[in-house]
């Protein structure tokens, strides 16, 4: 065996490696996430201010200010909650839509993707302005790297 073939062997192991890693890191990400989103009820406190503007109770006294649009619902102040309010944010974007006849053709991985992305871009501080608010698309971002990154993200579980 030369020296070439056998460097490529190393890097092909090491990246069948990686990859078995982030499989891991996902696995264990979207178990975590599942059971969140099986652990949240559909038993939502809320008030709607005007048409599509719709105040939602959180845990701990928090409320949250989400507005639904023709192709999606803005979460405002997106990055100041936290894994359990996020769930229960996105549950309640699919029970309002549900009961406005608003289909949301998206999964439940690609929206916490999508919602996860715009929050670690705020706390990095990549366009606050644009990114501190969710919008979540209820078909697809038009971007098609935010619906690339948003996948990978929500298939990783962070």
């Amino acid at each position: 065996m030369t020296m070439r073939w056998k460097v490529a062997l190393i890097v092909l192991t090491i990246i069948n490696v990686i990859v078995l890693i982030l499989n891991v890191i996902g696995f264990i990400g979207t178990k975590k996430n599942l059971q969140l989103f099986n652990q949240t009820d559909d038993a939502f406190e809320y008030k709607e201010s005007e048409k599509g503007r719709v105040e939602l109770a959180l845990h701990k006294g928090q409320r949250v200010t989400i507005i639904f649009n023709e192709t999606n619902a803005e979460v405002v102040g997106a990055y100041q909650y936290e894994r359990p309010d996020v769930v229960r944010i996105i549950r309640f974007i699919r029970y309002y839509c549900e009961l406005n006849d608003v289909e949301v053709k998206r999964t439940n991985s690609d929206l916490w993707g999508e919602y996860r992305l715009h929050t670690a871009l705020y706390k990095v501080g990549y366009k606050r302005s644009q990114t501190g608010d969710a919008n979540l698309d209820y078909e697809s971002d038009e971007r098609w790297y935010v619906n690339a990154l948003g996948s990978v993200i929500g298939w990783l579980g962070f």
